[in-house]
Formats: structure tokens, sequence, C-alpha cells
């Protein structure tokens, strides 16, 4: 499948396979819901967590809006 393709469901989650650009999508989300905080579930290996987190610390958060991090690591 295209990584470029969003999988959709019937909750309106989208499902994106392939190797996420963090800062790209957390942009862009934080572009569709500006003034309003967001919240983002992180799993996976502890660097991958970390750059999640400093994304959304120092690149997503402002005055418009903060975000939250619920994380959970595991070790491969």
């Amino acid at each position: 499948m295209n990584a470029s393709v969003a999988l959709v469901n019937k909750h309106n989650h989208a499902f994106i396979p392939g190797r996420p650009n963090i800062k790209k999508t957390m942009r862009a989300i934080k572009d569709a819901n500006r003034m309003e905080d967001v919240g983002v579930c992180v799993c996976g290996p502890p660097e991958f967590v970390r750059r999640v987190k400093n994304t959304a610390v120092w690149t997503c958060s402002d005055a418009g809006g903060v975000w939250w991090v619920q994380e959970e690591k595991f070790v491969l």
C-alpha cells in the first residue's frame, strides 16, 4: 500500500502505513486544531517515544494549545 494513503475507520481514526514523519504529522494536526489542546498516545521504542514527546513539547505546544502525551515504552 502507498504510504501516503491514510486508511480511515468508522471512528474517523486514520492509520497511515510506513515510517511516520513525526514533525510534519503533528504540525498538520496542530494547524487543523488551532487554539485547542491536543492529546497523543505513543507506544514504541524509547527513541521513538522521546522524539514524539520532544516534538509535542518544543514544536507544537504554544499559547494556542498544549499537546498532552500518554506514553508506553517497550524494548525490542
